[in-house]
């Protein structure tokens, strides 16, 4: 029961934090600027995945390194 009452509490201080925005906003201009932070999340999220994916691939930085990674990479897949 715990873990609901602190989901609500969140909810509702993220809400109060940001009432006055709300207030001053048309339903339109809240859209628009939960559209842009949905893309700036989703463009951060891309980032994060393609640094994890870089850093298991060895941190290749020369196109040499690259070519070697995705060689590697390939003949993991080719075996399973």
């Amino acid at each position: 029961m715990t873990d609901l009452r602190e989901l609500a509490e969140r909810a509702n201080s993220a809400w109060r934090r940001y009432a006055a925005d709300f207030a001053a906003m048309t339903d339109e201009q809240i859209e628009y600027e939960r559209q842009t932070a949905q893309a700036l999340v989703d463009e951060n999220e891309e980032w994060l995945e393609a640094v994890a994916s870089w850093e298991r691939a060895g941190k290749p930085r020369t196109k040499a390194e690259q070519a070697a990674a995705l060689r590697a990479i390939a003949s993991q897949k080719e075996m399973g």
